[in-house]
Formats: C-alpha cells, sequence, structure tokens
C-alpha cells in the first residue's frame, strides 16, 4: 500500500482544527487504512464564514440592532454543519454500526454539552441573584435537554434563553444524521445527492407557500422541518464532486459570500421575504462552501483565510452564547 495512503488513513477522524465537529478517532484503524475516505484537509476560509455569521448573529442582538437581518447567520451556520456532519457520517456509511452510532453521539455530548451547562446555570443563577423570577422547568430544564426549540413550538418558549432553540436543533440533527447514514448506507453518493437535492426543494418551496398563510407567526417559522433545510444543503455539498476552480467557477465564491453579505442588511418585513432570503443565504453559502474546500480564488482567500477572522471563526461556539436577549 502506497505510504501516503496509510498516512492519510491515520488523519482520519482528527477534529477539523477550530471547529466543534469531529468524529473522534477511528476505531478500527485496518479498516480505515483499507477504505479510507480523503481527509478533511483545514480550511482557515470555513473558520472564517463562521466567524461572518456569528458577528452578524451579534449584531443583531445588540439592544439596537445595526443590521436588520442577522439572523440569517444562523442560515450559514446550518449549511457549515450539514457539510462538516455529511464529510465525517455519509462518507463513512458503509462501516456505521450501532455501537459507531453511539460513540458518535456520546463524543457529541462531550464536546457540546459542559459549556452549554456551565453558561446556562451562570446566567441563570446571575438572574436569579439579580433579583428576576425564573421558571426552571420553561427556562433551564428545556436547554439542558436539547428541546427548547420544541417547547417554543408547543407555547413555552424560554424568556432568556429563546437562543438555544439553534443549538436544540443542532443536537437533534446529530441524533438524525448517522440513523440517515445507516438507512441509506446501501445508497450510491450520486443517488443520495439526487435524493438530498430533491428533499432540499421541497422543503424550500413548502416553506415559502407555508409562511404565506395566514396565522402563521414567527414561532412556527422555527419547527424543525423548516430549520433543517440548510443542513441538508451542506449535506449534499458534502458529497458533492469537488470544485475544480474552472474559469466559470472562480466568479462563485465572490459573488455567494456578496450575497451573504447583502441578506445581512437587506429588511425582511414578512415571513415570505424571511423565507426567500433564508433560502438564498442557504444556497449562497453552500456555493461558497464547495469552491472554498475546492481552490478558493484570492480574494477569499483574503477575505475569510485571515489569521484575525479564521481565529474569530473558532471561537464562534461560544460567541454564539453570548447573544442573550429577552
Amino acid at each position: 500500500m502506497p505510504t501516503h495512503r496509510i498516512a492519510d488513513a491515520r488523519r482520519i477522524g482528527q477534529p477539523f482544527r477550530g471547529a466543534i465537529f469531529d468524529l473522534g478517532t477511528v476505531v478500527k484503524p485496518e479498516v480505515a487504512i483499507e477504505h479510507a475516505p480523503p481527509r478533511m484537509a483545514y480550511s482557515p476560509e470555513l473558520d472564517g464564514l463562521r466567524a461572518v455569521a456569528s458577528i452578524a448573529v451579534v449584531l443583531f442582538h445588540l439592544p439596537v440592532a445595526l443590521i436588520p437581518s442577522g439572523t440569517q447567520g444562523v442560515d450559514v451556520f446550518s449549511v457549515i454543519t450539514g457539510y462538516l456532519m455529511g464529510r465525517a457520517v455519509l462518507a463513512k456509511r458503509a462501516e456505521l454500526d450501532l455501537p459507531t452510532i453511539r460513540r458518535f453521539v456520546l463524543n457529541r455530548v462531550r464536546r457540546l454539552f459542559p459549556l452549554l451547562f456551565a453558561v446556562t446555570t451562570a446566567y441563570a443563577v446571575c438572574l436569579v441573584a439579580a433579583g428576576y423570577r425564573i421558571d426552571p422547568m420553561i427556562e433551564v430544564v428545556p436547554v439542558l435537554l436539547y428541546v427548547s426549540n420544541l417547547t417554543t413550538i408547543w407555547g413555552h418558549p424560554p424568556q432568556w434563553f429563546l437562543h438555544t432553540w439553534t443549538l436544540s436543533l443542532e443536537f437533534q440533527f446529530y441524533l438524525a444524521l448517522p440513523l440517515f447514514g445507516l438507512a441509506t448506507r446501501r445508497l450510491r453518493a450520486g443517488s443520495l445527492l439526487i435524493f438530498l437535492m430533491i428533499v432540499y426543494g421541497s422543503l424550500s418551496l413548502s416553506r415559502l407557500y407555508y409562511f404565506g398563510l395566514p396565522g402563521v407567526s414567527v414561532i412556527h417559522s422555527l419547527h424543525p422541518v423548516w430549520q433543517i433545510s440548510g443542513m441538508i444543503l451542506g449535506m449534499s455539498v458534502a458529497i458533492m464532486p469537488p470544485c475544480k476552480g474552472s474559469p466559470w467557477t472562480r466568479p462563485l465564491g465572490p459573488a455567494a459570500l456578496a450575497l451573504i453579505l447583502f441578506g445581512f442588511t437587506h429588511p425582511n418585513e414578512t415571513l415570505v421575504q424571511n423565507s426567500l432570503w433564508m433560502s438564498l443565504t442557504e444556497m449562497a453559502t453552500a456555493a461558497l462552501i464547495w469552491t472554498i474546500v475546492g481552490r478558493p480564488v484570492a480574494v477569499i482567500r483574503i477575505a475569510l483565510g485571515s489569521r484575525v477572522i479564521s481565529t474569530i471563526g473558532t471561537w464562534s461556539y461560544g460567541i454564539y452564547f453570548g447573544t442573550f436577549r429577552s
């Protein structure tokens, strides 16, 4: 076996540096050596994209929002999550079994829950010490069980921790993705890609129609069915053939980044407009990721790959925890 294949196999399962998503170590190295998927090389531009999304969310949650649609940073995060987890899980579908899935979920819990527990309990204690009355069964317990998005839809939104609905959705995605990979392990990559794109298109069109119905509120828009579309699109990018950097794709990255930034500043006055820009942001993010992991052009390397912006991206998970808003 060529030595570079062995070296690549040893790196499989190492964390994506600066990311909060990693599959953990490979349990069966001999299997990994023989059937090693391409190693997930570190792309500072992905961390830079996370930085842009987190900054947009923070600017929106300031007492006076500096940008009208900063919550679309959540849509950017969703696509990135779908891509990274898709690379980690879908590329290893043939090796998935129940013990592997259990290790994957426990790895997510060990990596994410300590910070969630520490920040949530500390903030709750500070609120009580400041004289505020909070109901732990509404404010704290659903957050720690990763179901705050569901309790919000059911009419019991947490006042102080409403932003954690995205973290709940993310963890629910972590639970569902390995099972999806297990169920589709016999599908070829091309068939799986077509299936995911059909699901994404159906969800986007259905969401656009549903958000236009009378009586639909912002709370209804938080339903996982409507919010998981970005992760599905990210999964699609993970199994697409890599971008080769041909002349027609070179303007794609800068154009996608420009559309994302414009979307942050474009006010959405109705849920229909929000749904439309949600889909546009998701597709622009997917296109940008596709070019980043292929051959990013110089302007993208400069804009997103600098040490400062990519370092901010490595802090994005913690930054998001600071976006409390009553």
